[in-house]
């Protein structure tokens, strides 16, 4: 593996920006650079770059490339599990409406992204992946834990279930099961996301590490999955390993922002492209 030289900048240095009429706190900041590592590689709704997102197709052949895969899990209204990322079906399928309001059968008579396959279950999935192959299980909703437990258990499999929502980790806490805590800038942070990844410039808005930090403690989670530009711009990686955490960052889409994470020590990659980094 390549040595990254280790730099030091000014790091969690206050400047102030004036925007309109108010103030906004920013940092100046880099992170320090380790000795690259091999992070494991998550092939995000089955390396969604690469194959159809959230498709049996994906998950049956990202594993190629990939050492664990992240999938996304609702409730049809009809009860069963089902993998899909958004809310409604309108982006993925020719249908239309809620996913919550769609039975199982309504949603097998669907086709995601023309390839003519119906949006899966997760029991479906489970008997896909091949047992040699990690999970990391995204919750999108509330009330679903305890059935992906369930089937979980009926696999003998494990999973990383992760999710935005402290409420639904807290239900996913009462399984035993092992989760992640995911992170995502506020807004303001969100309009910087083209500069930090394109550029060096070492301006960034301060984010709340320690409460993100610590409410992954509090929730019992062994990981956090931030948006890849909060490593990149920020000591999350080293101050979330210091608490014990692992860091597997979200959503890589070129090999470059995969090779600067590397020298940070993140321990694994959510990733869209995933043969380039196999």
């Amino acid at each position: 593996m390549d040595r990254y030289t280790r730099r030091t900048f000014l790091r969690n240095f206050p400047v102030a920006c004036v925007l309109g009429a108010g103030t906004t706190a920013f940092t100046v900041s880099s992170p320090a650079e380790r000795a690259s590592t091999d992070p494991r590689v998550i092939g995000h709704r089955g390396c969604a770059a690469e194959l159809p997102e959230n498709t049996l197709e994906a998950v049956d052949r990202a594993p190629a490339v990939a050492d664990a895969i992240e999938v996304d899990l609702r409730r049809a209204s009809s009860g069963e599990i089902v993998v899909i990322h958004d809310a409604t079906v309108d982006r993925v399928t020719d249908g239309t409406g809620a996913v919550a309001d769609r039975s199982l059968e309504e949603l097998r008579s669907l086709s995601v992204l023309e390839t003519g396959e119906p949006v899966p279950t997760l029991e479906e999935v489970l008997e896909t992946v091949p047992a040699s192959v990690g999970l990391v299980l995204d919750l999108k909703v509330e009330g679903i834990a305890s059935d992906v437990d369930e089937l979980l258990a009926a696999f003998d499999r494990d999973a990383l279930l992760s999710s935005f929502s402290p409420s639904i980790l807290r239900e996913v806490r009462e399984t035993g099961r092992e989760s992640a805590l995911i992170l995502r800038e506020p807004w303001l942070g969100r309009r910087f996301r083209a500069v930090v990844a394109r550029t060096s410039v070492p301006i960034y808005p301060r984010m709340r590490v320690d409460q993100w930090l610590t409410t992954a403690a509090e929730l019992d989670c062994v990981a956090i999955h931030p948006r890849f530009e909060l490593c990149l711009r920020t000591d999350l990686v080293e101050r979330a390993h210091d608490r014990g955490l692992r860091v597997e960052p979200w959503t890589i889409t070129r090999s470059s922002e995969a090779a600067r994470l590397r020298s940070l020590g993140v321990d694994g990659l959510i990733s869209d492209i995933c043969s380039p980094l196999s």
